[in-house]
């Protein structure tokens, strides 16, 4: 305001003198969002967003329709079954308000994490190649528009149906849709060398690395170690989204907490906060089961390759080899 040429102190004299005693009316009844919606015109803002989800983790509504902010307790909760000492919970709720913006639910309007970004490189006379028509589900159809849909709206994708270089998606089921049949699937996007992808209705270009393209895998586990470098082998260890912890007692544990988010929120990285788990007694991490007893298999990969049909072919030999050697 002073370089526009107004003087604050100024205007309160000139307001006291109009009237000693000022009465907000309407506006202190209104609700917070509406009156940050007459600003933002309806956009929802980043800072808004936060505030919103502070205002709901500190003074959570009382009633039936408590489930969003139980959703948002549950993870400091997890701690209280996981045996966390009870003088040790403040400290955790404490960590995750102050990094509260570090956490997502979804998609959203936020700017790439602050490293340098994937070069494509593409072979010296690569041409692109002509896809054969593919024929979708309408429940795949369905997840498509949708997750399209949030992508746009999230300034992820753009379109361009003029590019000659694309790829068609690969849905996968997740192990969810078992109990929820409304949850939507993932969408693994098989990469040409423009990581540009086609969902049956037009040609849509990523802004960020999906995984499946060639150096996809190398370059986000590359930038994952320039994020958390010295604490790599210090605490923590991580392949790709993948990152535990440990530490010798609670209160080790909740410092190394803080210097991970720390380094998040430098870095701009957001985490997804239902699939955090805080002071765990034990993880799946890479196919194998971690706790205070010991590295050991999954029991779920185990099985699954106990019920592997016999094999019958060469290829059949070489899958079920491959399998138990991985393991």
């Amino acid at each position: 305001m002073q370089v526009l040429g107004y003087s604050t102190d100024e205007l309160l004299v000139r307001a006291r003198g109009a009237q000693q005693d000022w009465q907000l009316g309407e506006h202190a009844e209104a609700e917070p969002d509406q009156e940050a919606d007459k600003v933002t015109g309806g956009v929802p803002t980043s800072f808004g967003c936060v505030c919103r989800l502070q205002a709901a983790a500190l003074n959570p509504p009382v009633g039936p329709c408590d489930t969003e902010v139980e959703r948002h307790e549950s993870r400091p909760a997890t701690s209280t079954m996981a045996r966390l000492r009870e003088a040790q919970q403040p400290r955790l709720r404490e960590i995750l308000y102050v990094y509260l913006d570090t956490f997502r639910l979804g998609f959203g309007n936020d700017p790439p994490v602050k490293v340098a970004p994937l070069q494509v490189r593409i072979k010296s006379g690569a041409v692109p190649t002509k896809a054969y028509m593919r024929q979708a589900p309408p429940l795949d159809r369905e997840f498509l528009e949708r997750h399209v849909g949030k992508l746009l709206a999230s300034g992820l994708v753009c379109c361009n149906p003029r590019s000659r270089w694309a790829s068609a998606p690969r849905i996968i089921r997740k192990k969810e849709q078992g109990t929820d049949p409304t949850a939507d699937p993932r969408m693994a996007i098989d990469t040409r060398s423009r990581l540009k992808a086609l969902p049956f209705s037009s040609v849509w270009i990523g802004s960020g690395v999906p995984i499946g393209a060639k150096d996809s895998v190398a370059y986000c586990q590359a930038i994952v170690e320039e994020i958390f470098g010295d604490l790599i082998g210090n605490g923590i260890y991580c392949w790709l989204d993948d990152i535990p912890g440990d530490a010798k007692d609670a209160e080790s544990l909740m410092v190394l907490l803080d210097q991970v988010l720390e380094r998040c929120e430098k870095y701009g990285l957001k985490l997804h906060a239902t699939k955090c788990r805080f002071y765990a007694t034990q993880i799946q991490w890479c196919g194998k089961k971690i706790s205070a007893n010991g590295v050991r298999h999954c029991p779920d990969r185990i099985q699954g390759l106990g019920d592997m049909p016999m094999p019958r072919t060469a290829a059949d030999l070489q899958q079920f080899l491959c399998a138990e050697n991985w393991m």
